[in-house]
């Protein structure tokens, strides 16, 4: 993968703390292969998510007949795309990543708009939201909005959270609404990064699906 190694670090220095988490967003969008993904706050991320599309795509178009490919999945249409919401204030940014992400070849996966996040349209619906805006007192706020947006199977993938006060409060909040039966269809793990002294943790939240089994064993 191109993107890790230290040349893309150096040409692209401000992490947003998410040097290490990106890989984590790169790995879960591999594996579950989400097709409408939705980013708060352009960044980092933003390459390592629109990479892990391009490469799914050119597994599906390059894989023949492996025995661990489920034939009818692939078979099926698999047109993802990554909405990326970007506060209207930094519109210098915003033009950064579109350069570079020509550069890299990934511009078609992704489409970024520049506005305000309190003027979204919380009525789309999403399969992987990545989250890396506000504070932790807006965290359950904007968590009930997009929770609505996701469909079910979905997660959201919240940053910075256990590891600053009102992350944790955020955190324990949600847990509370769980054991309670308010979020009864949700799942939440969360993850600590020890090396770092700040923005060092993400939450990952859930929601639960039936999924069908395919095999006895594995």
């Amino acid at each position: 993968m191109d993107l890790i190694n230290k040349d893309f670090q150096y040409h692209y220095p401000d992490f947003y703390g998410t040097e290490d988490v990106s890989l984590f967003l790169y790995s879960l969008i591999k594996c579950c292969r989400p097709q409408r993904l939705l980013e708060i706050g352009a960044g980092y991320s933003t390459f390592f998510i629109a990479k892990a599309l391009k490469d799914i795509k050119d597994d599906i178009e390059n894989t023949v007949g492996e025995s661990l490919v489920n034939v009818d999945w692939f078979k099926n249409q698999y047109n993802p795309y990554l909405e990326v919401i970007e506060n209207e204030s930094i519109e210098k940014n915003i033009e950064e990543i579109k350069n570079k992400l020509n550069k890299l070849n990934l511009s078609k996966f992704v489409k970024i708009k520049n506005q305000n996040i309190y003027s979204f349209d919380f009525n789309k619906k999403y399969d992987f939201i990545w989250i890396d805006f506000g504070n932790g007192k807006e965290y359950l706020d904007f968590f009930e909005k997009f929770e609505k947006t996701l469909v079910e199977g979905g997660v959201i993938i919240i940053h910075s959270t256990i590891g600053n006060l009102w992350g944790k409060l955020f955190e324990t909040e949600l847990k509370l609404k769980i054991q309670k039966g308010i979020y009864s269809n949700l799942e939440l793990i969360s993850f600590f990064e020890p090396h770092k002294s700040n923005q060092n943790s993400f939450t990952v939240i859930k929601k639960t699906k039936n999924y069908p089994i395919s095999n006895l064993y594995a």
